[in-house]
């Protein structure tokens, strides 16, 4: 019974640490090369599918890459979309 016990607690954590591999880090490692309006386009599908967390990544990587470097008029719009979004997202999903 004892080992059974421990067999069944190695194989949750096994479970666990495979489940958490696509952590947010690893999420902004695989969309950072992306560009930025395929980025809200990932990111308006993710918030459909409710998985805001991961939304907000995608338009904090866009707000990040024009914070100071927005000098068109349609970077700067897209920086006002995402950072609007973001507080959309903060304010309807996690307050």
């Amino acid at each position: 019974m004892h080992r059974l016990k421990i067999f069944v607690i190695l194989i949750l954590c096994i479970a666990a640490s495979c489940m958490a591999a696509e952590s947010h880090v690893s999420l902004y490692g695989k969309w950072q090369n992306a560009d930025n309006s395929h980025l809200m386009d990932i990111a308006r599908d993710l918030v459909d599918r409710n998985s805001c967390d991961s939304a907000l990544v995608c338009y904090s990587i866009v707000a990040d890459r024009l914070r100071d470097n927005a000098y068109l008029q349609e970077d700067k719009k897209l920086l006002s979309r995402a950072l609007n979004n973001i507080g959309f997202i903060y304010g309807t999903y996690f307050f």
